[in-house]
Parts: structure tokens; sequence; C-alpha cells
């Protein structure tokens, strides 16, 4: 039986967790001596991970942007200091990757990812200026769009026997959804009587599992 006095004493409060900013995490790791010895791949990670959690980014975006320094960036550069990081490191970097067969846009797209983590890190107050300031990133490379012309559509259809897979093809075909689009689409998302479809979700992949996501790719792709 327990003592009716320890109802009658306070119980202790428990102090509520604190929910910091992004640049508020990066600082604190400043003010503690590791921001500065932070690799490029620590600091990017960092905010990544931050604006993860904070609803920042999509899953898919996280996804990608991880993927992007992985295999891209972080090989060569993750055990470079921050306070180390120079232009002609990135200049240097680019020029490798694009040495190594890398097509313009995909080198674009993972020194873009670097930049985001740098210019917030500016942003922040952790770096007086961005090492990647005047590093010009590769320019996209024009590439023309072939599309399947009326007969070779028809013949493609006509050698799909799975029904469902029809249906996605034909639809794919005849209105140039994304594939996460198609296969985010629901019976309530079709207006036969309007002969229209709505997109409003997409189906990605986070890992190796598929995710229904609320978003579309942007804001002119929810239509």
């Amino acid at each position: 039986m327990s003592d009716s006095s320890d109802s009658s004493k306070p119980r202790p409060k428990t102090a509520a967790v604190p929910h910091y900013t992004v640049g508020e995490e990066i600082m604190n790791s400043v003010t503690h001596g590791v921001g500065c010895l932070l690799g490029i791949a620590g600091l990017v990670l960092l905010i990544v991970f931050a604006a993860l959690r904070g609803g920042g980014l999509a899953a898919d975006t996280y996804e990608s942007y991880v993927y992007q320094l992985r295999r891209y960036v972080l090989p060569t550069m993750a055990k470079i200091k921050l306070v180390n990081l120079q232009p002609h490191m990135f200049r240097k970097l680019i020029a490798d990757l694009l040495d190594r067969g890398y097509s313009n846009r995909s080198v674009q797209y993972a020194l873009a990812v670097v930049r985001i983590g740098l210019n917030q890190a500016v942003n922040d107050g952790v770096l007086p200026v961005s090492p990647m300031r005047g590093v010009k990133l590769p320019q996209k490379q024009k590439t023309q769009v072939s599309a399947l012309s009326k007969d070779e559509a028809q013949r493609l259809l006509g050698v799909i026997s799975n029904p469902c897979h029809y249906n996605l093809y034909y639809v794919a075909l005849h209105t140039g959804l994304r594939r996460s689009e198609l296969l985010g689409l629901r019976i309530r998302d079709i207006n036969t009587k309007a002969s229209t479809i709505s997109v409003n979700q997409t189906v990605i992949l986070v890992g190796r599992n598929p995710v229904i996501s609320p978003t579309t790719k942007n804001a002119a792709s929810r239509r």
C-alpha cells in the first residue's frame, strides 16, 4: 500500500525539448568548436537532415540530395574541413566529373546541392562567404525529345497483354503524365463526363519502399 503523503508532494515538471532551427543548430556546433571543423559532408547533411525534420524537404527530394552527395561529391571532398574549402576545389571537382563522362546535368545538380548547403551556412552566419561563390556550374545541354509516332504508339499498346499495364501506358501516351503521377491516380481523379483526369498526388520511391505523396513535383503539376 502506498504512502498517502506521497500524493501531496508536487511532481517534478517535465521540461519541454526545445526545437531548434537549422541556423541555431549550426551555430550551436560553431560555438562548441565543432562547426569550423566540419567537413563539407557534415555541413550539407546537417542542413539537409534539419530541413527534412522540419518539413522543409519532401522525402524524395531528401533521398535525391543524399544520393547526389554520396555519388558525386563525398568520394573526393568528404574529409575536407569547412575552413579549408576553396573555389578551385569545386572547379577541379567539376572538371574531373565531366572528364569521367558524367553529363552536364548530373554534375550541375550534384554541385547545386552543395551550393544550397553552403549558401544556407552563409545566411545563418556560419560562413562569411560561400567558397562556391564565383564557381560556374556546367550549362544544361539541350536535348531533342523524340516522341513516338501514332503508329509506333499503337504497336506498343498492341504487345501489352496485362490490362493494368495497358491502361497505364494508354494514359501515359495520351497525357504525357510522369510515372509518379500515373501511379498516384485514383478512380475519383477521373471525370468521365468531362473527359478529364486530375493530378493531385504522386507515388514515389523512398529507399525501396513506395510512398504516396500528397504533393506533386511543383505547383504546375497539380492540374
